[in-house]
């Protein structure tokens, strides 16, 4: 009797995702604690995002593994980047390399109102 085995054949690069920040704006009541949320994620691929600020500071990184196709991150503190547009650049990679990266942005706006008479 002959033995058989098979196995998943895959070429391509993660394709066809798309991540949305859940806060917009961004204040001083929600800048520690930002998200945002996967569409079409691949499981099992694992996910590197940065997100920063067009009124500068440092950018914040981060890592992990895809568990399911619409997964939220959360937990992300952005109190260390400047007052202005945030953008979200995410990137899914798998043992074929790195696809395009998806993006998004929100504002975020944590001074207070000052100047006015």
């Amino acid at each position: 009797t002959p033995a058989t085995d098979t196995s998943s054949k895959a070429t391509s690069v993660p394709a066809g995702y798309t991540v949305s920040i859940d806060q917009d704006p961004i204040n001083t009541g929600n800048q520690t604690a930002v998200s945002f949320t996967f569409t079409g994620a691949t499981v099992g691929t694992t996910y590197n995002y940065s997100s920063s600020s067009s009124g500068g500071g440092t950018n914040v990184t981060g890592t992990g593994t895809i568990t399911g196709a619409g997964q939220t991150i959360s937990g992300i503190d952005l109190s260390g980047l400047g007052d202005g547009t945030i953008t979200l650049s995410v990137t899914l990679t798998n043992v074929n390399g790195a696809g395009v990266a998806a993006t998004d942005t929100s504002s975020k706006t944590t001074s207070v109102p000052t100047g006015y008479t």
